[in-house]
């Protein structure tokens, strides 16, 4: 561009620039051309690949708007950084000859994950009929494996339970699985008596159950057969080695009393007058005798 005069020019814009000169005498020459290159002043932006609030254990794409010349908050130099930790990120960007722009911040929010935890009202393992709550330290936001949403559930079947827990900002965490084993009732024993089980006194019959073990009478004994003296009604459990327990049928012993004999009289005491006859010389003489007896 031509036409300004002064021995100075203030140049914004790009160009070749040339001056010209001419004396007093109106002779003139014009300098060579001088090319003046404007560079722009660089606007530094962020755009990213997400939210750029998440949870714990995802991540966010931070970019910037120039392919060279970035250093961001971090230290790196890359065109984008990769951030997973809360905070607030920016780069600068320098396109040489103090061209330099400074992005605005970019704020991470990175929102912990609940850390849920199962807890029982009891033991685990128990015997069928039992049964075992299993409790979340959370009071909402709950799924059990089971179906469930609620705090605790009650557990009356053997398996495995797991529990994830997704808090108001859709975090998540998961506790389990806890283990839950239910042993069945064993079969009822059954009492196998010796002989009769109504006799009479002085006899007796013998109780077997069919456990050779684990067995506990109605009567205290634990033995796997009892002998039976009196009337009554017994029984028997059964605990399998799980602590579960049966128990029998019950069977009724009755003993009857032995009758007492005995002898009634009148009186115990009576004469008795016999007559004998005794031959003299064939001559009979009778005479009496009294037999006294007393019994």
């Amino acid at each position: 561009p031509g036409g300004i005069s002064g021995s100075t020019l203030n140049v914004n814009t790009s160009g070749n620039y040339t001056a010209t000169i001419t004396d007093a005498n109106g002779c003139s020459a014009s300098s060579s051309p001088i090319s003046v290159n404007v560079i722009a002043l660089p606007v530094a932006t962020i755009s990213s690949s997400g939210p750029t609030t998440f949870c714990q254990g995802n991540s966010v794409t931070l970019t910037s708007n120039y392919p060279t010349g970035n250093t961001w908050s971090t230290g790196s130099t890359s065109n984008s950084i990769t951030v997973n930790a809360a905070g607030n990120y920016s780069f600068i960007v320098d396109l040489g000859n103090g061209c330099i722009d400074t992005s605005a911040a970019t704020s991470v929010t990175v929102n912990p994950n609940p850390s849920p935890s199962i807890t029982s009202s009891g033991v685990t393992t128990f015997c069928q009929g039992g049964s075992v709550t299993l409790s979340s330290n959370y009071p909402t936001g709950n799924s059990w494996s089971s179906g469930a949403n609620t705090s605790s559930i009650n557990v009356i079947s053997s398996g495995s339970y797991s529990l994830t827990v997704t808090d108001a900002n859709g975090c998540s965490g998961t506790a389990g699985p806890q283990i839950v084993t239910v042993n069945p009732i064993p079969a009822a024993p059954i009492i196998t008596p010796s002989g009769a089980t109504t006799f009479c006194a002085g006899g007796s019959v013998t109780l077997t159950s069919n456990y050779p073990t684990g067995n506990l009478w109605s009567s205290g004994a634990n033995t796997s057969s009892i002998n039976i003296f009196g009337s009554g009604t017994f029984s028997v459990t059964y605990t399998d080695n799980n602590g579960c327990t049966s128990p029998s049928s019950s069977i009724q012993i009755t003993v009857n009393p032995v009758p007492t004999a005995a002898i009634t009289a009148s009186t115990l005491s009576l004469c008795l007058v016999n007559t004998l006859t005794v031959a003299y010389n064939g001559t009979a003489d009778r005479k009496s005798t009294r037999l006294n007896s007393s019994h």
